[in-house]
C-alpha cells in the first residue's frame, strides 16, 4: 500500500428495508445494499497508471438478506459480495483479484433469563 497524492472517487450508495408481517408472532425481512464506487489515482496527469481504480478497491460491492423472525428460532439467509479490484495501482499483469460472493446462514433465538436477555446465534459462513 501506498499514499497517493490526489485521489478522485465517486459513486452512490443504494440501501433499502422492507417487512412483512404474516401475523403477530411472524414476519419477513428483506434487505439490500448496493455500492457503486470509482476511486481513482489523480496524482501525475502523466503517468500512464493516471486514472486507474486504486489497490484494493471494488468498483462494486453488494449485500442481500432475508430474514424470518418467529416464536420458535428466526432464521436468516445473507448473500454478499464484490467485483474485481487490484493488488497494485499500476494493474499489472497478474495483480488482479477476481470479485467474489458469499452466503452464509443464521439461526438464532433471544431468551430472556431472569432479568437478563441474551441472543443465542449459531451460524454457518460460506
Amino acid at each position: 500500500m501506498m499514499n497517493l497524492a490526489r485521489v478522485r472517487t465517486t459513486g452512490v450508495d443504494i440501501t433499502t428495508n422492507m417487512y412483512y408481517h404474516l401475523n403477530k408472532k411472524h414476519s419477513f425481512e428483506l434487505t439490500g445494499s448496493y455500492s457503486l464506487q470509482r476511486a481513482e489515482n489523480r496524482t501525475d496527469h502523466s503517468s500512464p497508471h493516471y486514472g486507474k481504480q486504486i489497490a484494493y478497491i471494488p468498483q462494486s460491492t453488494w449485500s442481500i438478506a432475508i430474514g424470518w423472525q418467529n416464536p420458535y428460532i428466526n432464521v436468516s439467509v445473507t448473500n454478499s459480495g464484490l467485483s474485481e479490484r487490484w493488488a497494485t495501482n499500476e494493474h499489472y499483469d497478474g495483480t488482479r483479484m477476481g470479485g467474489f460472493a458469499e452466503t452464509s446462514i443464521s439461526l438464532w433465538r433471544g431468551i430472556e433469563i431472569r432479568k437478563m436477555s441474551c441472543i443465542v446465534r449459531a451460524s454457518v459462513l460460506n
